[in-house]
């Protein structure tokens, strides 16, 4: 899709600069999920004024009583950044911010693997609502390399929006892990990965996410940034699938697995640990793969491993089970 992008500073964008480094923005997150709400915490509790918002008003009402539904996100949290956090389920609300970041889930079809956008269809509607110049959109959702660009682009066209003049895109994917008490956004020591279409929009993300992390990492592009969150979650999916099976052939060997991962644990060099369980499970890792194996399809590349390793992981708990029966009966 051809786009007018100006490539020299504009006004829009001077004016949102300035805000964002006085901490004057106000940031919406879309989403009050496992990503969205921690994400929220994040920004408020650094002072920014944020937006919250979710199409579920008992989320929000919920929200609304310092009262959090997520176990990574204590009451505590909410209720000490009440000053600065405002959940609400009415999009008008969006009306008011500075930047929106897109915190929505992408699932897939239990049965057919294939991707589900309805999350971020749904979202695009009711932006298409709303007055969006001289605003920064951010999407944050996990999904195969061009979604971003494909999602809003079409939006700023029918609006007439020039990118990089009065409307700014960014992608950052998200890297929340809920409960690890070492890593979270509000501690600072997330990383984030950034990207966009042009460099005033590149500037800008960057400048949000310096709000709320110690470091940036830039890339080229947008389908790159996306191309890495499915990286980091295949290579754990994979490496995951190669123990469980490396594990029921330790077993014909009367090996310990777990001595033997011990053991390989001490070479210094070329080697990581993981260990067997019942498969794979959370938001991410059960998914995400598949969003690029559905997408290498389409381009004609058969992504094997990916789907071996989906294949060894979703059959794990069956084995798992009958490993149990076995010892039960015998």
């Amino acid at each position: 899709m051809r786009m007018l992008i100006r490539m020299k500073n504009s006004t829009s964008y001077i004016n949102l600069k300035h805000k964002i480094l006085r901490k004057k923005n106000i940031t919406s997150i879309v989403g009050l999920g496992y990503v969205g709400l921690p994400l929220a915490m994040a920004f408020s509790s650094s002072k920014i004024k944020t937006i919250g918002y979710d199409v579920n008003q008992e989320r929000v009402s919920i929200l609304k009583r310092n009262k959090s539904y997520i176990s990574s996100v204590k009451n505590n949290q909410i209720k000490k950044t009440k000053k600065y956090f405002f959940p609400t389920s009415n999009i008008k609300d969006l009306k008011k911010s500075n930047i929106i970041i897109i915190c929505v889930p992408t699932p897939i079809n239990d049965l057919s693997k294939i991707p589900n956008l309805g999350y971020i269809k749904e979202v695009i509607l009711k932006l298409k609502t709303i007055d969006l110049a001289e605003k920064l959109i951010i999407f944050e959702c996990t999904s195969y390399p061009g979604t971003t660009e494909e999602a809003i682009l079409p939006l700023l066209k029918q609006k007439k929006l020039i990118l990089g003049e009065k409307i700014f895109l960014g992608y950052s994917p998200e890297r929340e892990d809920p409960g690890n008490p070492n890593f979270y956004l509000e501690k600072k020591n997330i990383h984030k990965v950034i990207s966009s279409i042009t460099k005033d929009c590149q500037e800008l993300t960057s400048l949000v996410y310096k709000q709320i992390t110690k470091k940036i990492i830039k890339v080229k592009n947008i389908k790159t940034a996306e191309f890495t969150k499915l990286l980091e979650n295949i290579y754990r999916s994979i490496n995951i699938g190669l123990i469980n099976e490396l594990s029921e052939i330790s077993k014909k060997f009367k090996i310990d697995i777990n001595e033997s991962i011990q053991a390989a644990k001490s070479k210094p060099f070329g080697f990581q640990s993981f260990y067997p369980g019942p498969g794979v499970g959370g938001h991410c890792i059960p998914v995400d793969p598949y969003y690029l194996s559905w997408k290498a399809k389409k381009l004609g590349m058969d992504s094997k491993f990916i789907k071996l390793a989906g294949k060894i992981n979703d059959d794990r708990p069956n084995v798992i089970f009958k490993n149990i029966k076995k010892k039960i009966t015998q």
